[in-house]
């Protein structure tokens, strides 16, 4: 199985038509440091809806190349990109996440999944936040401390993604998606 995965070339498209998600998760790929936080520290068991999620990779030689991803959960919009090496089974994933909802303090970095299939390493990027700081730093020195709040206040305004197409599309790709109960798909590029 292994050797047949490294020398693996084709397409693999993963659907979730629907579904739920703990918030908490979600918070976090959106990087919200206050209500993610606030989340993971009591232990909510909250949900949100997973409204769809779709994963587009295209296997070259044994690697992996993520063409598109979106997850869109009540709370956060979330878009991937990356790797996953066959061969050495290691992962090189991104997901950058934007908020649907007003946020005090987020940070402005993506999710990194490294590592390998078998023990992937979730972290932040935090080179990407560094502007966000400096900026902030620059603001509370020459402004008023307490305006160092504000390059990490967001205004929430990441839209729903369209879920009908998305999975429309993966539909007409080959991908076996069932249509979620009352949902209507409309194909993004219809036929003769």
């Amino acid at each position: 199985m292994r050797a047949a995965a490294a020398s693996a070339n084709g397409s693999v498209t993963l659907v979730v038509p629907g579904g739920k998600i703990r918030q908490t998760f979600a918070e976090l790929m959106g990087i919200d440091a206050t209500r993610g936080l606030y989340l993971l520290l009591t232990k909510s068991r909250k949900e949100t809806p997973i409204r769809c999620a779709v994963a587009d990779f295209q296997a070259r030689d044994g690697i992996l190349g993520l063409n598109r991803a979106v997850l869109d959960t009540g709370v956060v919009s979330v878009a991937g990109s990356g790797d996953v090496d066959l061969r050495t089974e290691a992962l090189n994933l991104r997901l950058q996440g934007k908020p649907k909802k007003f946020e005090l303090l987020r940070i402005k970095a993506p999710i990194t999944v490294k590592g390998t299939l078998v023990q992937p390493k979730v972290g932040v990027d935090i080179v990407k936040a560094a502007p966000q700081a400096i900026l902030a730093t620059a603001v509370g020195v020459f402004a008023a401390p307490l305006a160092a709040i504000l390059p990490f206040v967001n205004p929430g305004l990441a839209k729903n993604a369209d879920c009908a197409a998305l999975t429309a599309e993966a539909k007409e790709e080959g991908a076996p998606v069932k249509a979620q109960p009352g949902a209507r798909a409309s194909s993004p590029h219809p036929k003769p």
